[in-house]
């Protein structure tokens, strides 16, 4: 890295500002610019792996995000007909590891990533629309839409499957292509469930209507993260939108439908209780297409859709989350 001073960083959610961190510590100067006006994610929860904690731990905010999220070293699976555990989906543990699997809400990781970036000096710059990318054989430059620029030794595109790095220099024919599905999500207070809650950290409640992943995202247990995927033919928004009024309505009523369970009661009260829904719109790249171009790289979505296993019979969808 001797040669690379300094880096452009498209994109602050959680690749931008985990890249920064990363080459900071190796003594790379590095700039973040966001499309947003300020720090945002619609979503909802992800599970972090032995290696993501490995790598917070690494830029000194493991701590902070154990205190938020709730552990998940698998996914416990279980039939809605029968109400009975027929398997795990592990996501590693810490004594195989090294370190255990975390549920974290993106927005807390989000902010965790960005207060570190912000103490290592690392400058944040909002309201950033990247238009174009020049290169020359001594540097590379970030040009944006109000007529700014930012020109450095190397740009890093962290900015999503709909990454306009990809789609404006490094790779312009791999455009994503909407799926037809999304995943409909939402969050339920853990105190407006009365029947006994059936697993232990996390569960994917399967029946012949497609899963449910139920999953407590905080360190206390206190909520819920809900999620399935659903047929939804007009995507609406790019990073995903509420669902509001009679949609949502609609939306909750096909889930309660699909799985309702006489076995595990608490289903039904975890998905009327949940509050405001999202529909998060899954598209997909081809999987041939360039990473890099010259001082170019992408990073995370912007290289790689989203894993996930679809099977459709009639209007079941099974998914991977």
């Amino acid at each position: 890295m001797s040669q690379h001073k300094t880096a452009i960083i498209i994109g602050g959610g959680i690749a931008g500002p985990a890249v920064a961190l990363s080459l900071t510590r190796v003594g790379v100067k590095c700039t973040v610019y966001e499309l947003r006006d300020g720090p945002a994610t619609i979503g909802g929860a992800i599970n972090l792996t032995p290696n993501a904690l490995r790598f917070l731990d690494y830029v000194g905010i493991l701590e902070d995000a154990l205190k938020s999220g709730c552990p998940t070293e698998a996914i416990e699976i279980f039939s809605v007909a029968s109400g009975k555990r027929i398997g795990n989906l592990p996501f590693g543990s810490k004594a195989r590891h090294g370190y255990s699997s975390l549920r974290i809400g993106r927005t807390d990781l989000q902010k965790m990533l960005l207060d570190a970036v912000r103490d290592a000096g690392v400058e944040i710059h909002f309201s950033k629309k990247l238009v174009r990318v020049e290169e020359n054989e001594d540097s590379i430059m970030a040009i944006f839409e109000d007529g700014t620029s930012a020109t450095g030794d190397f740009l890093l595109g962290c900015d999503g499957i709909h990454s306009v790095v990809r789609k404006s220099y490094v790779d312009p024919t791999r455009q994503p292509s909407y799926t037809g599905i999304s995943s409909a999500y939402g969050m339920t207070p853990t105190s407006a469930i009365t029947q006994p809650i059936h697993f232990s950290a996390a569960a994917m409640n399967s029946s012949c209507n497609g899963s449910l992943l139920t999953v407590y995202c905080s360190a206390e247990k206190t909520t819920i993260y809900v999620a399935a995927v659903m047929e939804v033919p007009e995507c609406q928004g790019e990073d995903g939108w509420r669902i509001k009024g009679i949609v949502a309505e609609e939306t909750r009523g096909s889930l309660l439908q699909r799985f309702e369970s006489e076995t595990l009661p608490c289903i039904k009260e975890i998905t009327s209780a949940t509050q405001d829904l999202f529909f998060y719109p899954v598209f997909t790249l081809s999987k041939r297409g360039l990473w890099h171009r010259g001082r170019a790289l992408l990073i995370g979505d912007a290289s790689h859709a989203v894993n996930f296993i679809v099977s459709q019979r009639k209007k079941s969808i099974l998914t991977i989350y």
